[in-house]
């Protein structure tokens, strides 16, 4: 036996299925006491089984584990959720470095993947490249089960995406998230375009296009000031042309700093 471990980790850890399920039984009249026993962390790493399952891209025990109430947000030593461990388990399947196939390898993985968002798609806790791995899954609507949460922690996985600059990041949530976004999480995308994301143009135009929020006639005017400072060309006409469906009020101050062409686009467009 090795140190610190419990017998769950221990089943999971080596792949043992049955023993796992034969675990797991002995402790289901009591929901309560089967929640503790499979979220108990080892003493050294605090990994818990449902780590071990994820790193060992083990589907089955993965699905056996949430049934039984794992929770996918439960942080270890190092302060790592399993899907943490998404991008170095894809890095892993792409270098062959697991024992079958790599077909079947990554026909495990989305099967991890689909257990662990069963019922809510928890993606709290990713690294960024793993989150753009699971945004792709998400997009070939692979992932099927309950509802999206974008939620990580006291803020919105939109917003950290925006104040770090994951440009990409945000474009793939707004098409991916079915409620209108909050007012925090539009200053956060305006203020990662100001301060100079290099795809600045094509974020605006996701916050305008894929977004189910109502914008006040404030966030419109700031959002028109962005693509004047940041867009430029067809850029920009065609950002004003989102502007101006939403019935935006542009504001003499902008006009006035406005560039000479894209002042008389918007002049001519307002006296359609």
């Amino acid at each position: 036996m090795i140190p610190h471990q419990n017998a769950l980790y221990r089943a999971a850890n080596i792949g043992d299925v049955g023993q796992v399920q034969k675990l797991i039984k002995e402790r289901s009249a009591d929901s309560e006491v089967l929640k503790r026993f499979v979220n108990a962390k080892r003493l050294d790493n605090g990994n818990t089984a449902l780590h071990a399952a994820v790193l060992n891209n083990d589907p089955e025990i993965v699905e056996l584990l949430m049934g039984a109430g794992a929770d996918p947000d439960i942080r270890n030593g190092a302060g790592q959720t399993v899907l943490h461990y998404v991008d170095d388990l894809y890095k892993k399947i792409k270098r062959m470095e697991y024992p079958e196939d790599i077909t079947q390898a990554y026909k495990n993985f989305l099967g991890v993947l689909k257990a662990l968002f069963r019922p809510t798609k928890y993606i709290s806790g990713a690294s960024w490249n793993g989150l753009e791995i699971i945004l792709e899954y998400l997009e070939k609507d692979q992932l099927q089960g309950g509802s999206i949460n974008f939620v990580e922690g006291d803020s919105s996985l939109l917003a950290k995406a925006a104040w770090a600059h994951k440009g990409n990041i945000v474009n793939r949530l707004l098409k991916l998230i079915e409620v209108p976004i909050t007012e925090k999480e539009i200053g956060a995308i305006l203020d990662s375009v100001r301060e100079g994301v290099h795809n600045a143009g094509e974020l605006l135009r996701s916050l305008l296009t894929h977004s189910k929020t109502e914008f006040t006639r404030e966030q419109l005017n700031r959002a028109l000031f962005m693509v004047i400072i940041r867009t430029s060309g067809d850029d920009a006409k065609d950002l004003v042309n989102l502007l101006i469906e939403k019935k935006v009020i542009l504001m003499k101050n902008l006009l006035i700093i406005t560039p000479p062409c894209i002042g008389l686009y918007i002049m001519v467009r307002l006296l359609r």
